[in-house]
């Protein structure tokens, strides 16, 4: 009989992610497609690794407060629909 195969690397946990990550990390990630801005013309408060971001012009700063993840949830709903009439009324497809 045949023992299953037991890794002999540990299992490790993922890394926790940061609460700051840098300009040139999250540029990276933009450049990647990875980031989604709050809307078109606010893009200092972004979606990254399914978390808002908020930028200060060094770093981005993690978004915690359940009621700042809340409000731009929320802020990110309105937008779009606002986005989506404005090119509707201009007979447009929205990117």
């Amino acid at each position: 009989m045949t023992q299953p195969h037991r890794s002999t690397a540990r299992s490790q946990a993922p890394k926790p992610l940061p609460h700051v990550i840098t300009a040139k990390t999250m540029r990276i990630a933009w450049l990647r497609g990875e980031v989604r801005p709050l809307s078109p013309q606010i893009d200092n408060c972004v979606q990254y690794l399914g978390y808002w971001w908020i930028n200060d012009d060094t770093e981005w700063i993690r978004v915690t407060a359940q009621n700042a993840i809340d409000l731009l949830n929320a802020q990110k709903i309105r937008s779009a629909s606002i986005y989506r009439n404005l090119h509707a009324k201009r007979g447009e497809e929205p990117a």
